[in-house]
């Protein structure tokens, strides 16, 4: 059986709300301190208040926040070809769908952020691009059993779909360079993001569906297949 999701295309869900949290000075005062904002793993510790931040970048992070904390439920081991096809109807099809949702709402955000706050732009950049790495590495390392063939290497997605995905991340990454030096601040995430494009490695397509500097209303869909014997 073939299923198919979009990868961008759709509403998205927001994350939790911050809380304000404040410190006492000598005298009795309460002065502000600034919050630590949740980090996100395998990304930099997040060097700016969320608080202080725009609500569009707040909107980025946020749902990024929520596709780190929402990983691919892995097939069981030894699975038959029927536990396959319930894994794949009951996991791998809404994953896809809040992954595809989630990169759908950040397109959004970054069509604004690319114009404001330099910071902002840059992280909100590297986060793009780990969220579609993020994606390919997790449908990449689901290994689908074929009955009859147990060396044949079957994925959750076809070869030329993870590409596609990685190739969206490497553009995302690049953007974070491009967006300028911005303050000393956020260094972590313009490593972070020349180190993503030295592990990807060259790219190999020129151009993409909806990868281009249109409005983001514009902007096409990426599909992924996955397969499911």
């Amino acid at each position: 059986v073939l299923l198919a999701s979009a990868l961008v295309g759709g509403m998205g869900c927001g994350g939790s709300e911050t809380t304000p949290s404040a410190g006492s000075e000598p005298g009795g005062e309460a002065s502000p301190v600034p919050e630590e904002t949740p980090g996100i793993a395998d990304m930099p510790y997040l060097p700016l208040s969320l608080e202080a931040t725009s609500l569009r970048f707040q909107r980025v992070y946020r749902l990024a926040s929520l596709a780190s904390e929402s990983p691919l439920v892995p097939l069981p081991a030894e699975a038959t070809r029927a536990d396959v096809q319930a894994w794949a109807e009951r996991e791998l099809v809404p994953w896809v769908q809040l992954r595809s949702d989630i990169i759908a709402d950040c397109r959004v955000e970054m069509r604004a952020l690319r114009g404001g706050e330099e910071n902002e732009h840059i992280v909100a950049s590297a986060l793009l691009g780990y969220l579609y790495e993020d994606t390919a590495m997790q449908l990449h390392g689901v290994r689908l059993p074929t009955p009859g063939n147990p060396r044949a290497d079957v994925r959750a997605a076809p070869a030329e779909r993870i590409e596609v995905l990685l190739e969206y991340a490497r553009r995302s990454f690049e953007r974070c360079l491009l967006a300028g030096l911005g303050d000393l601040e956020v260094v972590t995430y313009r490593q972070y993001c020349q180190e993503a494009i030295t592990r990807l490695g060259p790219s190999s397509a020129e151009v993409l569906p909806g990868d281009s500097e249109r409005g983001a209303g514009e902007e096409d869909a990426a599909a992924v297949e996955t397969s499911a014997p």
